[in-house]
């Protein structure tokens, strides 16, 4: 039942939905880093939620979903890719204590980017107006794509709940959507995590006629590579390349979303300056 995303529809109304369910994709994600509880919490909100975010767009690329602010929680970062890749990182303060939304992540900045393999880049960007990141989410379609969007979080150890309901583009039927919105307020965490997909959605709308389409597969993906790494030492003026190599004869390099390192050995470095002073010449 779990590291699966259900898209489904209802027939007779303007009104569309997914479910998302994380287990060993979100595990993985989180073990990555020595999380503190209340960045771990919010991490795996926003894993969850690009998820859900992934069945309202079309492209061939990912889906990126930032959260950056003055609060102790500097950034939350979470991608998806059109194959349902998801990967997360978080930036902190060195204390971190538990409190409300608000306060971790004060004076926020919320931006949703949509990154196709071709053509062009988009990003829309709002202030985080709400009491928690799914009401930062909802406030950002509302406003940028006037989407009619709610969103729901459960969280449970290392394994998330998501279920989203959303307005389709172009129609509005508000009666229709409030009445869909208020059955999913009735949905129990224990039920989001232990019910079979078919049984919750007949729980709530037994009287509705809903199309659920195939589930598909979710995983942890990142995207690190040596080449990657190598790609942004070039980038490095050739002092901080010569202090490289004099101080530690070499470079090690780790991924922030997966801990990996990888190790560029004195020659390695060297090679990179022979090419960065050629490229002055």
């Amino acid at each position: 039942m779990y590291d699966q995303i259900h898209r489904f529809l209802f027939d007779e109304l303007s009104v569309r939905g997914a479910i998302v369910r994380l287990d060993e994709a979100l595990a993985r994600n989180l073990r990555s880093q020595d999380y503190p509880a209340p960045i771990a919490r919010l991490l795996t909100d926003a894993t969850t939620a690009v998820g859900l975010l992934t069945t309202t767009v079309k492209i061939k690329g990912r889906i990126g979903l930032q959260f950056q602010s003055q609060g102790p929680i500097r950034l939350l970062l979470a991608e998806c890719t059109d194959d349902l890749g998801v990967r997360s990182v978080a930036q902190y303060a060195t204390e971190v204590q538990e409190g409300d939304f608000s306060a971790l992540m004060a004076q926020g900045m919320m931006a949703l980017s949509l990154i196709p393999e071709q053509g062009q880049q988009y990003q829309g960007v709002v202030p985080m107006d709400g009491d928690n990141l799914a009401a930062c989410i909802e406030h950002y379609f509302q406003q940028s794509e006037q989407l009619a969007t709610r969103i729901f979080l459960f969280s449970r150890e290392q394994r998330s709940v998501g279920l989203m309901i959303q307005a389709l583009p172009g129609l509005s039927q508000h009666e229709d959507f409030h009445r869909i919105v208020t059955l999913a307020q009735t949905l129990t965490a224990d039920e989001a995590f232990e019910l079979p997909v078919e049984t919750m959605l007949h729980r709530l709308y037994h009287e509705e006629q809903v199309r659920l389409f195939e589930p598909a597969a979710v995983r942890f993906q990142c995207r690190c590579s040596k080449e990657r790494c190598q790609s942004s030492l070039r980038t490095l003026a050739i002092a901080e390349l010569e202090d490289m190599l004099a101080t530690d004869q070499g470079a090690n390099m780790t991924c922030d979303f997966c801990s990996e390192t990888y190790r560029f050995n004195a020659a390695d470095i060297q090679q990179l300056l022979q090419e960065k002073q050629s490229q002055t010449h």
